[in-house]
């Protein structure tokens, strides 16, 4: 989401659409998330096989979300983040797990095994599900946050 929102950004850099917003702090949240995630709780659980995949999956994990975050920190847009937009993105986030659930459900395959619910139970997945909801929206109101405080500089 958030390569796509700079793809967006290089064809309108004033985009200033709700979806847009959305997308954008959808796509931050995720990347930081995506960083926690990784390397708090998967790192020691995914080893890739070799050394063009290991980049890859370091580059994904670590690299990307760095840039992505310290580029909007640097360069914005800002003025982007309002109350309406953290709710936007919460529920697309919503929606994506309980979509998550549903296909696990039908095909008993989850993405991430701490929301295995075959493994895990549903009350382990739903707490680990909940807990990556509050860390979202944690994150998005800090964002919103930054946004707020370089709207005065």
């Amino acid at each position: 989401m958030l390569a796509f929102s700079c793809l967006c950004l290089t064809f309108n850099p004033n985009c200033n659409r709700y979806s847009f917003k959305v997308i954008r702090l959808n796509g931050l949240v995720g990347v930081i998330i995506t960083a926690i995630v990784y390397n708090l709780i998967l790192r020691g659980i995914h080893k890739p096989p070799n050394t063009l995949l290991q980049f890859a999956n370091e580059s994904l994990h670590v690299i990307l979300p760095i840039i992505g975050v310290l580029s909007w920190l640097v360069w914005g847009p800002f003025r982007r983040i309002q109350f309406n937009v953290i709710v936007g993105s919460f529920l697309s986030m919503l929606v994506y797990g309980i979509y998550i659930f549903i296909r696990g459900y039908l095909t008993n395959q989850y993405p991430y095994p701490f929301i295995n619910v075959v493994r895990v139970g549903y009350i382990k997945a739903l707490y680990a599900a909940g807990s990556v909801f509050v860390l979202f929206l944690g994150l998005a109101l800090l964002l919103w946050a930054i946004d707020c405080f370089r709207r005065r500089i």
